[in-house]
């Protein structure tokens, strides 16, 4: 959770807010060492305020430092254990870890600590979806909906859940809900090119191709350098789509990329689409003598 602390004409911050202020601004703008400081610096000055710990931990997780994350989420809950920030995000960090259940287990007590705590819910369905369990996250999912409905990344997370539920068991439902929310998604949000992506996919799996071609093709343009987009599309050939297009997009793909999966079906594609056939040349003309 980003702090919203500022100074004001009328409200001047201490030193210890200051820093804390200063280092989430930073960390905003991506300059993660910068903040680390600033948040070290702040612990320096009151070492049992927990939201020093907290704003560090955070900005450890954001740079692939769980252990350290963790580290700083533990003394926060030390030094206050009724800290349903602290809680959520060190579950958060055992997430990034993989360990699914100690995950679960800390943002359920952040819950239990802040029943109106609506990233407790979504990061505990995170949670739940890659340990398996579908049905608790898509409930925590919905829970998230109903405290916040006019918050479009509740209805983003839901409706990924539940492309996500389908590839691990198809229910002839799930498109739907999924199409659905991210209609809310695309109506809060309208140059949102992932909500489109996301609805085109969906689509594409109830074999709506046409409205799945739009989507991909409305994604691609709010946002030119996603190879998925591309992939997604050029998959469509030949029931939607030219043979150019899908040569164009499969290239696109190549030049977009360096991962190696995207690569290599995007070079799967590329053998599956016939090449442009090149021209038969016609007889030379010869002139006519007059």
């Amino acid at each position: 959770m980003e702090s919203t602390l500022a100074a004001t004409s009328t409200n001047t911050l201490g030193p210890y807010d200051t820093l804390i202020y200063e280092g989430v601004q930073l960390r905003v703008n991506e300059q993660f060492d910068a903040a680390i400081a600033k948040f070290t610096e702040a612990i320096q000055i009151d070492p049992n305020n927990p939201q020093g710990y907290i704003q560090r931990g955070v900005t450890y997780s954001n740079v692939g430092k769980q252990d350290e994350a963790i580290t700083d989420f533990n003394f926060a809950i030390n030094y206050d254990p009724t800290s349903a920030e602290a809680y959520n995000a060190r579950g958060a960090a055992w997430a990034q870890k993989d360990q699914y259940t100690q995950a679960i287990k800390d943002h359920t007590k952040a819950i239990e600590l802040d029943p109106a705590l609506v990233k407790g819910y979504t990061n505990r369905a995170i949670a739940y979806i890659l340990q398996g369990k579908l049905t608790e996250a898509l409930a925590d999912f919905s829970k998230a909906v109903e405290m916040a409905p006019d918050d479009p990344e509740v209805y983003f997370n839901r409706g990924q859940a539940y492309m996500a539920a389908n590839e691990i068991s198809p229910d002839e439902s799930y498109p739907d809900l999924c199409i659905a929310d991210f209609n809310q998604v695309i109506a809060y949000d309208p140059k949102n090119p992932e909500a489109f992506f996301n609805r085109g996919t969906c689509y594409s799996v109830k074999a709506d191709l046409v409205r799945a071609y739009n989507d991909y093709s409305q994604a691609i343009a709010l946002d030119d350098a996603q190879p998925n987009f591309y992939l997604y599309r050029a998959i469509l050939y030949p029931d939607m789509g030219t043979q150019e297009q899908a040569l164009s997009d499969a290239n696109k793909v190549l030049e977009l990329t360096q991962d190696q999966d995207i690569k290599t079906a995007a070079e799967g594609l590329l053998k599956d689409i016939p090449a442009k056939p090149t021209p038969t040349p016609g007889p030379t003309p010869t002139a006519k003598g007059g």
